[in-house]
């Protein structure tokens, strides 16, 4: 069976805006038939810590990762919770 694959091309988005795009596509599919996608996409430099990462594993810290403008993202992190 065939099925039509939409291929989109974001260009360069922020990591947590795209996140917040991937669930919002997942829940579309799940309330109807919504088409199959995928998103090309670049972030600018961001640092994403899951949820087993502990702060102490981060070699520098979050103020030095703000001055070189590089967003850094956790799992607690409102906007990146899945």
């Amino acid at each position: 069976m065939k099925r039509n694959v939409y291929l989109v091309d974001l260009d360069m988005m922020p990591y947590a805006e795209a996140w917040q795009l991937q669930k919002s596509i997942v829940e579309a599919k799940q309330k109807s038939a919504f088409p199959d996608v995928i998103l090309l996409v670049e972030h600018p430099s961001v640092v994403t810590m899951g949820r087993g990462a502990k702060q102490a594993n981060l070699l520098v810290s979050p103020d030095e990762l703000n001055q070189k403008k590089i967003d850094f993202l956790s799992s607690k992190t409102p906007s990146c919770n899945a």
